[in-house]
């Protein structure tokens, strides 16, 4: 029996666009990386584990970039972003991450529908959440993205901020 415990993977076609989706998935790795867990990020060259945790403001202990993970079947867990493709993972848990409830990219073919049955499916928000339960009929969890505390610093404020259902917006008057 191979050993399995605390080896996260994560599979993402979208690590080089430094955005909020990226930020999302990256806070959520880094609750494994915290909790010791060795994260292995799928992806092309190695300097992108340097860019997201410049560009996000973080450091993990215990990351590393690596091209391809071809058997899937030494982890614990896989986290994958979705860009309409599926694969078979061997992993004990798979988790399949959707930023957006565009159609086209859900697992509706059977062969796509057998890849993920074992996967728990989430999305950043309730409106995609339920948009793909619609579509799938299947159970949507939701993790909203994390809101580091110094954004809510006076001191990091230079200007006033409010928020409103969700979106910042600075300066606004009431």
């Amino acid at each position: 029996m191979k050993n399995t415990k605390k080896r996260v993977l994560l599979v993402s076609p979208y690590l080089d666009v430094l955005g909020g989706g990226e930020q999302h998935i990256f806070s959520i790795l880094k609750v494994f990386d915290d909790h010791g867990y060795t994260c292995d990020i799928v992806w092309k060259n190695e300097d992108i584990l340097q860019k997201l945790q410049e560009t996000h403001n973080t450091s993990f202990s215990h990351a590393q970039v690596i091209p391809h993970a071809s058997t899937r079947e030494d982890y614990s867990h896989c986290l994958y972003v979705t860009d309409g493709s599926y694969f078979f993972s061997k992993a004990q848990r798979n988790y399949i991450f959707f930023m957006y409830p565009k159609t086209a990219i859900l697992p509706t073919s059977l062969l796509n529908k057998l890849k993920t049955r074992s996967a728990l499916l989430f999305a950043n928000g309730e409106f995609t959440a339920e948009k793909i339960r619609k579509k799938l009929h299947r159970r949507v969890e939701v993790i909203h993205p994390y809101i580091d505390e110094s954004f809510f610093y006076e001191a990091s404020c230079t200007r006033e901020c409010h928020i409103v259902g969700g979106q910042v917006f600075s300066s606004l008057a009431f």
